[in-house]
């Protein structure tokens, strides 16, 4: 720049018109000669010069009918997210070219967010100023990246969570430890709403020849980009907190490029899987290699399809072994019931010939028994004749005996009867005398003679003393006088206490 510049930070003079002027005393050039001068320093210091940077990327943008990448290259610092430098950066012709080469060796697409060790040339442009030319890629050096990235997170997961561990066969997990049902009908499917992975999969189920019936429901995120992978974790938080009876959870995704797998190696995502307590089947169309969710997942499967495969071989699994059963079932129940058919023939044989031989004992038995009862009939006959003819002797000897005392007792009744009308009547007598005592004791005229009066009113006994006025003229009689007098003073006889003698 010194070299091309003098010491007053002027152009040196070239043949031809003189580019520069004066304003008020100050010499200034324009600015597409000092883009000039730029461009000439550069060209002189980078023009034969590329170097191979180690940067990431970001803001990138394909334009496909141009074949043209454009995209930015910085470094961050490693304490922080902040910029240490960056460069705008594009990529077309052989730099487009070594990008498609880079994406079919690596299985990455090359987009924003990857770090990657690039060949690239300075260039400048007066309009479009500063830039980096990409001419190559290290695809070995971001497989690597890749595969570190991943190894350090499956340390951290095997380091840091006691449901997950590594194992001679691999890696195991809470989630792998889960039961599988014998037959898997309800299902939560995590994936997108546009994924044909997802209608696959239900294709394959509800097509099934046999004829199984599920029951699905969607749970619909974004399932690509390594910033989504905490919406798959609320998913999976979602399904759990349903408290809906999931046979298992499947999380599905249609293939893509190598980077819209990076989710499915997230640590948080890899974890949750993990610890989840529904199997969780993984089928997100990854041919080439495993990610941590397949891992950590109780199956894992390529792709949606073999995992609906999976579940209608489980089914079927448990539909045969049905049919296993029943075949067994019919088997055995045909043997028993041979062996059982014969031991029947067997048994009615021996029950005929033991049932004949019985028979004929009872037989003779019965011979001997009519025998032993006519005899004993005979016997029993006269011993029951001598019986009746003693009793017969009894009963009439009792008979005589009750009518004589009978007898004798009816003259004892006849004897009392004779002498009851005499009795009844001096009783009554009595009762007589009684009643006229009574009556005399009764007669006013005794009443009188015990201190007592009878009040009188116009001739009249009161019987009422309700009907006595003060000044009424009375008649009072006793048993032996008759009295007049005028009522002064009525006063109730209140507790009875007057007539206590």
């Amino acid at each position: 720049m010194h070299d091309i510049l003098d010491n007053g930070g002027r152009l040196p003079k070239k043949n031809g018109p003189d580019t520069t002027a004066q304003n008020g005393g100050v010499s200034f050039i324009r600015l597409s000669d000092l883009a000039a001068i730029v461009g000439q320093v550069l060209d002189m210091r980078f023009s034969q010069t590329s170097y191979w940077v180690l940067a990431e990327v970001s803001g990138h943008q394909y334009k496909s009918q141009k074949n043209y990448h454009s995209f930015e290259l910085i470094e961050k610092k490693e304490d922080s997210d902040g910029l240490m430098a960056k460069f705008s950066a594009k990529a077309w012709g052989v730099g487009a070219s070594k990008i498609q080469e880079f994406e079919q060796k690596t299985g990455q697409r090359f987009t924003s967010n990857i770090q990657v060790l690039a060949k690239v040339k300075v260039v400048y442009h007066q309009q479009y100023g500063l830039a980096l030319d990409l001419i190559d890629l290290d695809a070995a050096y971001t497989v690597g990246k890749l595969y570190e990235a991943r190894h350090l997170t499956l340390l951290k997961l095997v380091t840091e969570n006691d449901f997950i561990e590594k194992t001679s066969e691999g890696y195991w997990s809470k989630n792998k430890s889960m039961p599988l049902p014998v037959v898997i009908q309800r299902l939560a499917i995590i994936s997108s709403l546009t994924s044909a992975g997802m209608e696959d999969f239900i294709h394959t189920l509800e097509k099934n020849p046999e004829g199984y019936t599920f029951k699905i429901d969607k749970y619909l995120t974004v399932v690509q980009g390594v910033d989504n992978a905490d919406q798959v974790v609320d998913q999976l938080v979602q399904i759990f907190k349903s408290s809906k009876s999931y046979d298992v959870v499947l999380l599905l995704r249609g293939g893509g490029a190598q980077t819209d797998f990076i989710l499915f190696d997230h640590y948080s995502l890899a974890r949750a899987i993990a610890k989840f307590p529904i199997p969780i089947i993984t089928g997100i169309g990854h041919q080439k290699n495993e990610t941590l969710a397949d891992l950590m997942a109780h199956t894992a499967t390529k792709t949606p399809t073999q995992a609906a495969e999976f579940i209608l071989h489980n089914n079927r699994l448990f539909e045969r072994t049905l049919l296993e059963f029943r075949q067994d079932i019919v088997l055995k129940s045909q043997v028993i019931t041979s062996f059982a058919g014969r031991q029947l023939i067997q048994l009615n044989s021996k029950i005929i010939n033991r049932t004949t031989e019985y028979l004929q004992r009872q037989e003779r038995l019965l011979f001997k028994c009519q025998s032993n009862f006519t005899q004993s009939v005979t016997t029993i006959t006269h011993n029951r004749s001598q019986l009746l003819q003693q009793r017969k002797l009894n009963i009439f000897n009792a008979a005589r005996s009750i009518l004589n005392f009978q007898n004798q007792q009816l003259v004892r009744q006849q004897e009392k009867i004779r002498s009851w009308p005499n009795l009844i009547f001096k009783n009554e007598q009595n009762k007589i005398k009684f009643l006229q005592n009574s009556i005399a004791l009764m007669s006013p005229e005794r009443i009188l003679q015990k201190g007592f009066a009878l009040l009188k009113v116009d001739g009249k006994i009161v019987t009422d003393s309700s009907k006595l006025q003060i000044g009424q003229l009375i008649e009072i009689k006793t048993s032996q006088v008759s009295l007049k007098a005028i009522v002064q003073q009525k006063n109730e006889n209140q507790d009875g206490t007057e007539f206590n003698l």
